[in-house]
């Protein structure tokens, strides 16, 4: 018979056994809690995050509706500053900005949209965009002009300083020569000794400002610079002064591959070349002229025909008075062409792109700038030749315009929470009697957030946006991220 002491000591064993069961047990069954919790944590913050995504998404579309609702009811026009929602405009419970491209304050975003017709269309033909008025663009030569024309044009003949498909057939990567026009800007970045500095400038993440996400002009990265500080989402911010300097946009600030305009007055006819039949030049002159004057124009346009090569020849060949010019030069062209490709709107023109134009001075440049900041801007060939004299105007009557059918929009969007954003360029061509078409989309989102970063810090906090902020004046200062999520809350 078993003696008490060797029972105890099995009943002791049994019940630490059981312990050590029942301990195991709780901590598996901690641990199942534990990493249930956590996945439903992840689960909640994935789906929070879809879901802004989503919303981001969504406002996006509809900033991209609205902007081309705004372009097909003002075509022919730019919109002007303020006339359209651009700065924290709500939709969807998101928000959206429309970051506009001309800033002359390094340190401050501007919005509204871009009018690609103020920019020289790489496609253009003829003084448009031949390599003389290329090579007078900021930061441009001669030599990187000829190849962006020789990389457009027909042939296996490279112009002088040019380049053909026998020189990028030499290179690492070959490829051709494409003979035929650009789609996109970016596609300058396979011409010959076009690099993204030239193209971009120290404007790297685009949205006009010189800020975190740049570098400075002479190449020291900013993060690097002992001015940079830690900002509000951990990345580095510069406090805006006066040693920012200027802002380089690169060649991209004046250029476009996408600028075109219907061959059609301001109520929507068809214009009449002026080397139309006379009758039907005849009909287009009496829309603003008495019929002995239409007679005594057609005269000397049949004596001096050979003196005429365009609309500002013909107004000082055939002795047309100011007046009667004002009134029909919106009627005369001297193409028959359903469209017009790559001209440049003398109103909304940067000075760089007007000084590029053939045989303007810096004080013909000047002149123009002056007359557009009119109440009426300038309207059309009769402004140009009160301002310029005959050879000048008529060197650039033939590329210039002062109607605008192409904007281009820079839109920013994030959802209410501040966990996502969204970012992208549209190019819309519109016209009153066709729907509005996007001619060009690109997402942008990957060169991070391009606003005052305290935008995202309120809206993470709950904290609707302020009017400093909310406008999305600021700093202006970009986050550094690099992904349309934002990351939880």
């Amino acid at each position: 018979m078993m003696s008490r002491p060797n029972r105890d000591r099995c009943g002791r064993s049994r019940r630490g056994s059981a312990l050590i069961l029942t301990l195991g047990v709780v901590i598996v069954l901690t641990s199942m809690v534990l990493l249930l919790a956590r996945s439903t944590r992840a689960e909640a913050f994935a789906s929070a995050n879809h879901l802004a995504q989503l919303q981001a998404d969504a406002a996006m579309r509809g900033a991209l509706e609205y902007v081309k609702a705004s372009v097909r009811s003002n075509a022919g026009l730019v919109p002007e500053d303020g006339a359209l929602l651009v700065e924290a405009a709500p939709v969807g419970g998101g928000y959206f900005w429309i970051i506009k491209h001309d800033s002359a304050d390094p340190t401050a975003v501007k919005f509204g949209l871009t009018d690609e017709s103020g920019r020289i269309n790489i496609n253009g033909t003829g003084t448009g965009a031949g390599a003389g008025t290329l090579s007078r663009l900021p930061r441009m030569t001669p030599a990187i002009a000829a190849a962006i024309v020789d990389w457009r044009t027909a042939g296996d003949t490279a112009s002088s300083g040019g380049a053909k498909s026998s020189y990028y057939q030499s290179l690492p990567s070959s490829y051709r020569a494409k003979g035929d026009r650009f789609e996109t800007v970016e596609e300058l970045l396979l011409v010959k000794d076009v690099t993204p500095d030239l193209l971009y400038g120290t404007d790297l993440n685009h949205n006009g400002v010189l800020d975190d996400a740049d570098a400075y002009a002479d190449g020291t990265d900013v993060g690097e610079s002992s001015s940079a500080t830690s900002g509000p989402l951990g990345s580095n911010s510069l406090t805006p002064s006066s040693t920012l300097g200027s802002v380089d946009r690169g060649l991209a600030a004046y250029v476009t591959a996408y600028s075109t305009e219907p061959n059609v007055d301001s109520t929507g006819r068809r214009r009449v070349s002026i080397f139309a039949s006379p009758g039907q030049l005849r009909t287009a002159l009496l829309s603003g002229m008495s019929s002995d004057r239409v007679a005594a124009v057609m005269i000397r346009r049949a004596d001096s025909s050979d003196q005429i090569r365009n609309v500002v020849d013909f107004y000082f060949v055939t002795g047309m008075r100011p007046t009667e010019f004002q009134a029909v030069a919106d009627r005369l062209t001297t193409s028959n062409a359903r469209d017009r490709l790559g001209l440049v709107n003398l109103n909304t023109a940067p000075r760089e792109v007007l000084a590029s134009l053939p045989l303007l001075t810096d004080g013909d440049v000047q002149s123009i700038i002056s007359a557009r900041l009119g109440s009426t801007g300038m309207t059309g060939l009769a402004d140009l030749v009160r301002i310029l004299p005959r050879e000048k105007a008529s060197a650039i009557s033939d590329v210039v315009t002062f109607h605008s059918y192409t904007c281009s929009a820079d839109i920013v969007a994030v959802d209410a929470t501040g966990r996502s954003f969204k970012r992208c360029q549209a190019v819309i061509y519109g016209r009153r009697d066709n729907p509005p078409r996007v001619m060009y989309y690109r997402d942008l989102s990957a060169l991070g957030w391009p606003l005052d970063p305290q935008i995202l810090t309120d809206l993470r906090a709950g904290r609707p946006i302020s009017s400093s902020t909310g406008r999305g004046q600021g700093t202006g200062l970009g986050t550094g991220l690099s992904s349309n999520s934002t990351g939880a809350r």
